[in-house]
């Protein structure tokens, strides 16, 4: 409900020039590159699904400090900025691991379907965005963000349910893979031909016809 009137805050409260607002923007899209690479590496150690909820919830309770920091630090500009910078990589920083999570436990005749329920997100991302722009009207900025990282939270309960199907701790299978020359003994093995240094009757010929 307010991702899309950030700007509009960062202008109209933080008043930030336009030049600001797009280093703004720079500075969290590497933050949540770093982030997102830490967050890959807690997962390795913890699980992926604990991994998103602490990401999540340090998300949300960044957001929450934003919402309340209108008695606090709103008119300074650059706190503003770097708790907004630092929510929006924790919040941002999971996809990763969700899509991971979707495309491991799902088949692959489904997996489309799952994915198509993005098309739907998106929609609600308007259609909240169209909610947010009113609410915004009546109740102002803290108001429309302490209800918008609030509703975050209650969606974070599915969240839980995961921890009992996906393992916290994954360890990759080991694949045998037979080397070079272990696939060219068992070619021969199967033809029935012997590969003899000393038999001078074999030739790349015979190898050829005998595949």
């Amino acid at each position: 409900m307010t991702i899309k009137f950030f700007p509009l805050f960062f202008e109209q409260i933080v008043k930030l020039d336009p030049v600001s607002l797009q280093v703004n923007y720079l500075c969290s899209t590497i933050a949540l590159a770093i982030i997102t690479y830490a967050v890959k590496l807690l997962a390795d150690k913890i699980g992926r699904v604990p991994s998103i909820l602490i990401s999540t919830y340090l998300g949300i309770s960044l957001g929450w400090t934003l919402a309340f920091g209108k008695y606090y630090f709103w008119d300074v500009s650059w706190a503003v900025c770097l708790i907004w910078v630092l929510r929006t990589a924790f919040m941002n920083c999971t996809v990763p691991l969700s899509k991971s999570i979707l495309n491991d436990y799902t088949n692959k005749e489904s997996r489309n379907t799952w994915n198509s329920f993005e098309s739907i997100s998106s929609f609600g991302w308007s259609g909240s965005a169209v909610l947010g722009g009113w609410m915004l009207d009546k109740l102002g900025y803290e108001w429309v963000f302490i209800i918008t990282f609030g509703l975050q939270l209650v969606m974070t309960i599915p969240v839980w349910i995961l921890l009992f199907l996906v393992p916290g701790k994954e360890t990759a299978v080991a694949v045998d893979i037979p080397s070079a020359g272990e696939q060219i003994e068992t070619f021969f093995d199967n033809s029935g031909t012997t590969l003899d240094n000393s038999d001078d009757s074999f030739s790349s010929r015979d190898f050829t016809r005998k595949r």
